[in-house]
């Protein structure tokens, strides 16, 4: 997939669609650049991409053995066979499609392939509890990224394993035929 068109669409739909601007200083220098939203993680990141017609409509990325979001908040228990899943972003005419949860089941297939043990991320908490029945577990750990933010995040992970993996396919499967 190619980087730099997902950070161009990171930085369309960050900067335009949902009016968010990297603080000053902030602790990953995430920062907008020739059009691209860019930080400290851009190449240590592993990037998924969904194309539709050969045009780039969604992506997210991980970032194995470090967490951006332990610049942010303070928790303890991580290690090196820890993956964060961040950045993900969808174009607006395919919202509502299974594009994010293919991303997710793919980032999820590559920790499983290579050994990982949890997958890490921090969605605001309306989006976090909607998660937990997919089978990620609650941290309790509240924060937000920056004191201007007006949605609070969550601090939640997913254990990689077979036995998750079955579990989430199931999970997804019924939630499709619920919902």
């Amino acid at each position: 997939m190619e980087v730099i068109a997902a950070q161009r669409l990171l930085h369309n739909d960050y900067r335009y669609n949902q009016k968010w601007e990297p603080p000053p200083g902030n602790p990953s220098n995430a920062r907008y650049l020739n059009g691209r939203l860019r930080d400290d993680f851009e190449d240590k990141a592993i990037w998924f991409g969904a194309y539709y017609k050969g045009e780039l409509i969604g992506s997210l990325r991980i970032i194995p053995g470090e967490l951006e979001l332990a610049r942010y908040a303070t928790f303890v228990g991580y290690t090196d066979r820890d993956a964060e899943v961040n950045r993900m972003v969808i174009r607006p005419e395919h919202q509502g499609s299974s594009v994010l949860t293919l991303l997710g089941l793919w980032s999820y297939f590559y920790l499983l392939r290579n050994g990982y043990s949890r997958m890490w991320g921090s969605p605001n908490t309306r989006i976090a509890m909607k998660s937990l029945r997919y089978g990620w577990k609650d941290t309790g750990i509240r924060f937000k990224y920056n004191t201007v933010d007006t949605m609070e995040c969550a601090l939640i992970y997913l254990p990689v394993s077979i036995k998750t993996c079955i579990l989430l396919f199931i999970r997804i499967a019924i939630s499709r035929l619920l919902y």
